[in-house]
């Protein structure tokens, strides 16, 4: 059984409008062992939810990243500055968006993180009525103060690249009429915007990262909240288990060869198992006008020693030898069995052939299929002849 490491992390969720909440960072799944098997896998990357533009929405929620059974929720959008306080919550998500100030109505709350944790609370205070930040996937989404937009929270490190990042921030809180944005979270998240100059700072690409809160200043002199970052999906195996396995970036740490996904893609598994066995030696003895052929599994890694064999010429596939005597094969297999086929049984009207297995190579276990490497011929052989498939 096959097993790789994978990290998948959804994208983030877009800050809120005006003295908005900072957007949620986007769910964040690994596992150290999950299973695989060889097929192709559909990688799909989560896009960050667009900022808020206007006070009558909240930030967009990003979008789930997928890579097999695994799924990251992408986070909730930061709630805006809104008369509204259906607008001014932050919206659920792998993390949470953080709540807008609520333009003189109750603050937004924070949303809550289905994978990771939520968002803060937005503040309805005086002198600069700051959004909370966004939850991250490692600390709750800070919670604003009457100058200070809420902190976005902190997201995890993870090393499986090869060295260590963080990842999913949460954005910060927005502020009204000056005061101090919130910082984005470590993990890609977004600074919340102190201007109306200035939407909110946009979560980092391909780390799920929150987008950050806009700001206000009164009437229409509003920003809009940032963009969230792109989610991610990384994988990572131990080179010798697998064989060439495609897609997204590929790396090598060590011993692992990684691939990175920063858009969607196909993660197509190979996978080889690779055992040395000693030769085999298999004697056929011929007689009359009996024709064998020798069907070999595939693929093969094989080494030859032949006895008794006169070559003629070559119908291809597969090489034909003329045979005079006791056949002897030494082959060196990575194949679960040679079968040893008859192939007297032949119908001449019709120029056609049955098979019976009369023999078997017992071979460990190995890889690979069966390939049929009988001799591709339609009349009846007049000489003894053995067809071999190298």
């Amino acid at each position: 059984m096959a097993t790789v490491k994978a990290l998948v992390i959804g994208g983030g969720g877009g800050g809120g409008w005006g003295s908005g909440g900072g957007g949620g960072a986007g769910g964040s799944q690994y596992s150290a062992t999950h299973t695989v098997t060889a097929q192709e896998y559909s990688i799909v990357i989560g896009g960050g939810g667009a900022g808020a533009p206007n006070i009558n929405t909240e930030g967009t929620s990003g979008s789930d990243s997928t890579f097999s059974t695994i799924t990251a929720t992408g986070g909730g959008g930061g709630g805006s500055q809104s008369d509204s306080a259906t607008y001014a919550s932050g919206l659920n998500g792998g993390c949470g968006g953080g709540g807008g100030s609520g333009s003189g109505n109750p603050p937004g709350s924070g949303g809550t993180g289905s994978q990771g944790y939520d968002g803060g609370p937005g503040l309805d205070s005086a002198p600069n009525y700051a959004g909370g930040g966004g939850g991250g996937m490692g600390v709750i989404g800070g919670t604003a103060s009457s100058t200070v937009g809420g902190a976005g929270g902190a997201g995890l490190s993870n090393s499986i690249s090869g060295s260590a990042v963080t990842y999913a921030g949460g954005g910060g809180g927005g502020t009204y009429g000056g005061g101090t944005g919130g910082a984005g979270g470590a993990g890609g998240g977004g600074a919340g915007s102190a201007t109306t100059a200035s939407p909110g700072t946009a979560g980092t690409a391909n780390t799920g990262g929150g987008g950050g809160g806009g700001a206000r200043a009164g009437g229409a002199d509003n920003s809009a909240g940032g963009a969230g970052g792109s989610g991610v999906v990384i994988i990572s195996y131990v080179t010798n288990d697998f064989g060439n396995c495609t897609g997204g970036t590929e790396t090598t740490d060590g011993d692992n060869t990684v691939h990175k996904f920063t858009a969607n893609g196909t993660f197509t598994v190979v996978i080889t198992t690779n055992k040395t066995v000693e030769p085999s030696t298999q004697t056929l003895s011929l007689a009359g006008g009996t024709s064998v052929a020798v069907v070999l599994s595939s693929p093969l890694s094989l080494s030859t020693s032949l006895t008794g064999l006169a070559p003629v010429p070559v119908i291809t596939p597969p090489k034909i030898y003329e045979v005079t005597s006791a056949l002897s094969l030494n082959l060196m297999f990575h194949a679960p069995q040679v079968d040893i086929i008859d192939n007297t049984d032949r119908n001449p009207n019709y120029g056609t052939k049955s098979t019976k297995i009369i023999s078997n190579l017992d071979i460990p276990d190995g890889i690979g299929g069966v390939m049929n490497l009988l001799p591709e011929t339609s009349h009846v052989l007049s000489k003894c002849r053995v067809g071999l498939g190298m």
